[in-house]
């Protein structure tokens, strides 16, 4: 789950999108898309939804990379499950964390 603009996830980890009500599950996962910022492919990938349909879950088919700027859009065609009212359109931008590494050692080498 992607709390807020700039957060930072894993690239390993499912991404979920709550909603405000039960969503019409076809409509909405056409109008999610993953992608590295300033890229045109989207992430291919599958989703899952929560009992109540309140919740997408969005999970890679491969790990995202490591250190990479990505946007997740919901465009306004996502409708709700009982066929009424429109979506605003919603675009979060987010970071995947970097690969481990060793910043340093002591003594130093």
């Amino acid at each position: 789950s992607v709390e807020a603009e700039g957060a930072t996830i894993w690239p390993t980890k499912p991404i979920s999108v709550t909603f405000s009500q039960p969503m019409d599950q076809a409509s909405t996962e056409a109008a999610f898309t993953l992608r590295q910022t300033g890229e045109k492919t989207a992430v291919s990938g599958d989703f899952a939804w929560d009992k109540g349909g309140r919740t997408l879950v969005f999970t890679p088919a491969a790990p995202l990379a490591y250190a990479t700027a990505y946007t997740l859009s919901v465009e306004d065609s996502a409708r709700a499950a009982i066929g009424e009212g429109t979506l605003q359109a919603y675009t979060l931008e987010f970071n995947t964390v970097p690969k481990l590494a060793v910043r340093s050692t002591t003594p130093a080498n």
